[in-house]
């Protein structure tokens, strides 16, 4: 087929939502480019559907999707670039290094390219043109969403962050409980993501630093804060530059109170893998590894590239290296929810392996460390 330009117009003259019904019903196939000032996105369409999206913007790319919805630490993601070449797509080493499984990428790709779409129908201004016939057959992942749903998503998209400026303009601002997590929960029905920001408002946490911590992106973070304050639930205040502890005695910008959690939870880490070795001998650190590569839970991105050392323990350094991109507040959030939910996850695959008194050993350790860090916080 092919390549000629069928269609060119004014962004502000025609609003997207336009353009692309127009394409959907015409059934067209080509490439949908939009231009606005050094910026540039375009559209792929196969018989009048959305097949894929690109963008030239740093932040549209795969690599930084993943980080902002922590699927990937920045230390991982700059590693796994230096591997990326003419023949081996980011995506592709993501798999081999298993950073992220085929289902994982699947996922992120459509994900990826929704936002890249929602995010032309808030363009006000810009020129586009529809080259007819230009394909992205080399894109093995083509998006599975309608068309039609794409455009209702975008506007319903349009008319939530209207609603949302209005009430956050500012994402430096603070969310403060104005009940506890629990009266809210049982006051209103709570989908998944208010529970995911709720469990992040503290009085600490910036906007900004709920949404990077949350992993739900821009658009679902703020619009989940949007409905607890309508409902009366949250207050703003404007962020205070001091330090601020999560875990109580932690000193967030000290890298040393961070290795000293870290230690904490070695040493239990550490007794765990003692106890399996008497079981299963050295068979133990191979299901250690094992368990660590393929565990889903949150907070696995910070152990991208890191393996157990022959005590069980995980290298300090190599940790910190993974978190030292976080903004400052969600550093040690981000920390104690990955080694609690690793702990957690080695007493469920292991569980059955250990005997009583081994389990309640471990148990009483666990409760010992869980005590101090409530002294620490009340300190």
């Amino acid at each position: 087929m092919s390549e000629h330009t069928v269609l060119q117009g004014d962004l502000g003259a025609f609003s997207i939502a336009d353009v692309f019904g127009l394409l959907n019903m015409s059934r067209k196939s080509g490439l949908l480019r939009c231009r606005r000032q050094s910026e540039e996105k375009g559209i792929y369409w196969t018989d009048g559907d959305i097949s894929f999206a690109i963008s030239n913007l740093p932040e549209d790319s795969l690599g930084e999707f993943l980080v902002s919805r922590g699927r990937m630490t920045r230390a991982a993601l700059e590693q796994a670039s230096q591997k990326v070449s003419a023949s081996t797509r980011l995506g592709k080493v993501l798999v081999r290094d298993r950073l992220l499984t085929p289902r994982d990428l699947w996922w992120a790709v459509q994900a990826q390219v929704q936002e890249i779409i929602y995010s032309l129908f808030q363009w006000r201004d810009g020129h586009f043109t529809f080259d007819e016939g230009v394909l992205s057959e080399h894109e093995r992942i083509q998006s599975t969403t309608s068309t039609q749903n794409l455009i209702m998503e975008g506007i319903r998209r349009l008319d939530e962050w209207s609603r949302i400026r209005e009430r956050i303009p500012d994402p430096s601002r603070i969310p403060v409980l104005r009940l506890s997590a629990n009266e809210i929960a049982q006051r209103v029905e709570l989908k998944d993501a208010d529970r995911q920001v709720l469990a992040l408002i503290d009085g600490q946490h910036t906007i900004r630093g709920i949404t990077q911590a949350s992993g739900l992106g821009e658009f679902e973070t703020q619009l989940s804060l949007l409905g607890l304050l309508s409902a009366g639930y949250v207050d703003m205040r404007q962020e205070q530059r001091a330090p601020v502890s999560m875990a109580g005695f932690l000193d967030i910008d000290d890298d040393s109170a961070l290795s000293e959690q870290i230690r904490h939870f070695n040493e239990l880490y550490a007794k765990l893998f003692r106890s399996l070795a008497e079981t299963l001998g050295a068979e133990a650190r191979q299901r250690l590894d094992s368990l660590l590569e393929r565990a889903d839970f949150e907070g696995r991105e910070l152990f991208a590239s890191v393996r157990p050392d022959a005590e069980g323990r995980l290298p300090e350094q190599e940790i910190l290296s993974n978190i030292a991109e976080l903004p400052l507040e969600a550093r040690s959030h981000h920390l104690v929810t990955a080694l609690t939910n690793h702990l957690l996850a080695q007493f469920l695959e292991f569980g059955n392996l250990l005997d009583k008194d081994q389990k309640a050993e471990l148990y009483r350790q666990v409760q010992e460390h869980q005590q101090r860090l409530e002294e620490g916080k009340h300190a």
